[in-house]
């Protein structure tokens, strides 16, 4: 396969990615864009985005951590319009067209691909619990990318298990 950019070498060097895979994706994209700078060059997360995009294909299902946590002081959550406040990378996803985002009013996330309806269709009371996006990483085998961060610094699933 011909590399069209930098963003595909990438993701060309994760080799436990593959299609159809279901990826979630915490981030600190800081590094990455301190990289860039640092050869000359502009880090453009959209095309980080559609690169893994690339790479898991149409049968795949990409999510990202879009939490937002003003419901629990009481502000008003709106899932369309509440930004995420997990860092860079959600806050840009957030705009694009083709993610949306699921419901809850705290732990939410942005999906595209094949089980985005089904992710966004969920009606979990629970963020952790049966039939949220915590239980369908465990039933469904997902694997989580880490960008810029150590796992310890954003591997929410671990909360999964404590409910």
């Amino acid at each position: 396969m011909k590399k069209n950019n930098k963003y595909d070498e990438i993701i060309e060097k994760i080799s436990e990615l593959k299609k159809g895979d279901i990826l979630c994706i915490t981030s600190d994209i800081i590094p990455l864009v301190l990289n860039f700078r640092k050869h000359k060059e502009t880090f453009d997360p959209n095309k980080l985005i559609d690169a893994i995009i690339k790479k898991i294909g149409k049968g795949g299902t990409l999510l990202l951590p879009s939490f937002n946590w003003d419901f629990c002081k009481g502000k008003k959550y709106d899932y369309l319009k509440s930004p995420p406040q997990t860092g860079s990378l959600p806050s840009i996803v957030f705009k694009r067209k083709d993610f949306k985002r699921t419901k809850h009013p705290i732990y939410s996330f942005l999906v595209w691909g094949k089980d985005q309806k089904f992710l966004c269709d969920l009606k979990n009371k629970s963020g952790w619990g049966y039939k949220s996006p915590f239980w369908y990483f465990h039933k469904f085998k997902a694997k989580q990318l880490f960008i810029g961060l150590d796992y310890k610094n954003g591997f929410t699933f671990m909360h999964y298990p404590e409910e």
